[in-house]
């Protein structure tokens, strides 16, 4: 059997390589120590702090407070909200797609934000299957439809955006457009269908109601009634989920009025009450949906 050295035996040895003064193994043995001890133990708190953001640096803070959707939160949605935009952020890889154009702070912030938006309904949810958002400094010229984009959800991992677009859709938060909504929804959409951490958060059922509710919509349009939704819409099931979550977001209560079933069936599939955030819900949708959704968001 191998004999290993005691203590004390360890002992000696060390106090007779420092008696002889012999500093280079003194040296050796200290870098040793950090090697197969110290660096395991920093890098594993460095993971944790990757997956587990204790806040939101301050350098993205400024930008995420000024996008609507966080205003209307409480003060512990907030919390919550800036972790989860931090944690967006340490694992996802922003790729500039310009010649000398840089990513600001506040172009990682908000683009992490509108993510967040969409998804927060589901706090384990956090787009496991994009790792790279690729950005461009204005609308860009795909060389596969030789048509220029504002942005796109491509199933190898990454999601394309135009800032200006990205931007210009936020600045005006009433007209149920925006781009950042529009890609993150078809992102979201097509999490859920992937095998990863992120599988299956969507309801089948509400997904299968969703579609009745597509097919609905396409009737309605073709007896050329006026409605709420961009005729880009009518496109296919995808596009009609997209724009109608742009709507969900930027106006809720127009939504609501039209079409209440639509409405319902969207804070139950994303598990959030926008309207709930402003204080406008009308008292049929408060006795339809507050048994199931109290607040802005259910938690799971």
């Amino acid at each position: 059997m191998k004999k290993y050295p005691s203590a004390e035996e360890l002992y000696q040895a060390w106090k007779e390589i420092y008696d002889n003064e012999d500093y280079f193994y003194i040296g050796l043995l200290l870098v040793l120590f950090g090697v197969f001890f110290l660096l395991p133990i920093y890098y594993s708190v460095q993971v944790y702090r990757q997956y587990n953001p204790r806040s939101l640096k301050v350098k993205y803070r400024l930008f995420v407070g000024q996008m609507a959707y966080f205003q209307n939160l409480n003060p512990l949605d907030r919390l919550l909200f800036e972790k989860r935009v931090q944690l967006f952020i340490n694992n996802k890889k922003f790729i500039s797609r310009g010649k000398g154009f840089h990513l600001s702070d506040e172009m990682i912030a908000k683009i992490a934000a509108s993510a967040v938006e969409i998804s927060f309904g589901f706090p384990k949810m956090g787009f496991e299957h994009f790792s790279r958002i690729l950005v461009y400094p204005d609308d860009y010229y795909s060389n596969i439809t030789r048509k220029f984009h504002a942005g796109e959800v491509n199933a190898r991992g990454f999601i394309v955006l135009s800032w200006r677009s990205f931007q210009k859709g936020y600045d005006n938060n009433d007209d149920g457009i925006n781009l950042g909504i529009h890609e993150m929804a078809h992102a979201l959409k097509l999490e859920n269908r992937i095998k990863n951490g992120d599988y299956h958060f969507l309801k089948a059922e509400l997904m299968g109601d969703l579609e009745e509710e597509f097919v609905q919509y396409q009737s309605i349009r073709e007896s050329k009634k006026e409605n709420l939704l961009r005729s880009y819409a009518l496109s296919n099931i995808h596009e009609f989920f997209a724009v109608l979550c742009e709507n969900f977001f930027e106006r809720p209560q127009l939504l609501e009025e039209e079409n209440r079933s639509l409405y319902n069936l969207m804070s139950q599939l994303l598990m959030q009450n926008p309207l709930a955030n402003i204080g406008r819900a009308s008292s049929q949708f408060e006795t339809v949906i507050s048994p199931k959704l109290p607040g802005p968001v259910e938690r799971y």
